[in-house]
């Protein structure tokens, strides 16, 4: 995206704000950032990267230049009403530009796929039937959906606490509801096809382990070609005929598009979660991998990128490598730590292995094709 001013502010000093930053002096280098702006009571930095962090009402006092692009990297149910305090300040309406998701995710394809040239990286992306081709992506033109005869699941993981969408929203070819924390909450899902209680299971840890409990089942009892596993609200965006794009290119796992955390993934982690456990994982992961310690540390504390929310698209033997390689270092983690009181917290297990799944993942690039693609979020 290119700005027709070159003197800009983000509104926001968190990690969404901050992450814009990085986007932005990426991709549009000659422009100049004039620093970090916010308009609440909560604790903000004084400064990011030697970046000046000010209240918005300096701007009343002529300390702001209203002149420049100002770049709302907040929650989009904000968006409103610091525009309203920016157009009372005197910025232009023109220069007001929310980050929205789909903003959001067209800079940060822009930004993965350059980082990843930079590094020597493929970056294939599988792109949805509709949406905008704006990089080199697979589409679905020329491949032909009965290339793809294996038996294909992608399992929707839905606990009872997941409400219906504003609007219904019918399941895709080959996707399939996979209650997750059946033996936890007790009663079953009229929806659901499969439960993550019969057979071999973690289902009683949901949680802590969250949608794992739905990938434990998945590799202990699923004998699909390919599985998947995504959640309730957050869906990837596909081709319609993506199993036969995944066969012909020799596709051996999809992960999302990467998000961008900074200033890596190991202070981004120790910034949003307990200290202590990003120690007791890397114990972890020593204790039951010794051969990833040293180059686990390194990358955790060098890359800033990394795929959420424990989804992906896999071959099932390739699934079942990774799950044998991830469930044993959250075993042992799980066995360090224990229980935490908070919550949120308390899902620590989920938190760790979406970082794990990306470490995993991107040293094995020389045996295994990897590609990408976008993810929804459904209300």
């Amino acid at each position: 995206m290119k700005s027709d001013n070159a003197k800009y502010y983000i509104f926001g000093a968190h990690p969404r704000g901050y992450t814009m930053y990085q986007y932005l002096r990426t991709l549009e280098p000659e422009a100049h950032i004039l620093g970090f702006l916010y308009d609440n009571d909560e604790k903000n930095p004084e400064e990011l990267e030697g970046i000046k962090v000010s209240d918005l009402g300096k701007a009343a006092s002529g300390e702001l230049d209203t002149d420049a692009t100002v770049y709302l990297g907040t929650r989009g149910v904000f968006h409103d009403s610091i525009k309203a305090r920016l157009l009372a300040y005197g910025f232009s309406e023109e220069n007001i530009i929310p980050v929205t998701p789909s903003l959001d995710m067209e800079l940060r394809n822009e930004y993965v796929k350059r980082g990843f040239e930079e590094k020597g990286k493929d970056f294939v992306k599988l792109e949805a039937d509709g949406q905008t081709e704006n990089m080199s992506e697979i589409h679905a033109s020329d491949i032909k959906q009965d290339l793809f005869d294996a038996t294909t699941y992608l399992y929707i993981a839905k606990t009872i606490f997941d409400g219906d969408f504003s609007k219904p929203i019918a399941l895709k070819d080959h996707e399939c509801i996979l209650q997750a924390g059946t033996a936890a909450h007790g009663s079953r899902l009229s929806d659901a096809l499969f439960f993550d209680n019969d057979g071999e299971n973690i289902s009683d840890r949901n949680s802590q382990f969250c949608e794992l409990t739905a990938m434990y089942w998945i590799w202990k009892n699923s004998d699909a070609d390919v599985v998947g596993l995504e959640h309730w609200r957050r869906r990837f965006l596909l081709p319609d005929n993506w199993t036969g794009i995944m066969e012909e290119k020799g596709i051996d796992v999809i992960l999302p598009v990467p998000l961008c955390v900074m200033p890596s993934l190991k202070e981004n982690f120790v910034g949003r979660h307990l200290p202590e456990i990003w120690d007791a994982s890397m114990d972890a992961l020593k204790t039951v991998h010794p051969e990833d310690a040293v180059p686990a540390d390194e990358y955790f504390k060098t890359v800033n990128l990394y795929s959420p929310c424990n989804m992906l698209i896999a071959r099932k033997y390739v699934f079942d490598e990774y799950s044998e390689w991830l469930f044993p270092v959250l075993f042992e983690l799980n066995r360090l730590i224990g229980k935490v009181e908070d919550n949120y917290q308390n899902r620590y297990p989920g938190f760790v292995s979406e970082r794990l799944l990306n470490y995993y993942f991107d040293i094995r690039r020389g045996d295994l094709n990897i590609a990408y693609a976008d993810k929804s979020f459904l209300s």
